[in-house]
């Protein structure tokens, strides 16, 4: 395997518990239906808290902002850009050289429609 598609493949695995398709978490939870439980309650307490004024940004940068507040007290990687595929069970993410460009023009569209 050549090193180009070894490092996403070492970094992907490097945000899951090696045992388990279970996301590293700041909780130490190796469990998948107690991670996605324990996901509710913080993620509550952090949008009670409001939003940091970067989120009012109708920007990718502002949507990472949004997801490091709503998911920091749970993963070390909230708010960043992955570098890695990925997915949740059997549903596939995007591909990482893909994320960027396409928030970008997701965002563009939202400006000039605003």
């Amino acid at each position: 395997m050549s090193d180009r598609k070894t490092a996403p493949r070492a970094a992907c695995e490097r945000v899951f518990y090696s045992d388990s398709r279970v996301l590293l978490n700041e909780l130490g939870l190796r469990d998948a239906a107690f991670l996605d439980a324990a996901e509710r309650p913080f993620t509550d307490t952090r949008i009670e808290e409001g939003m940091p004024a970067r989120a009012s940004e109708p920007t990718y940068a502002g949507f990472k902002a949004i997801h490091h507040h709503l998911f920091q007290d749970l993963y070390a990687w909230a708010g960043q850009e992955r570098t890695y595929t990925t997915g949740r069970g059997p549903t596939p993410f995007a591909p990482p050289e893909q994320i960027g460009p396409w928030m970008e023009k997701q965002f563009a569209a939202l400006r000039a429609a605003g």
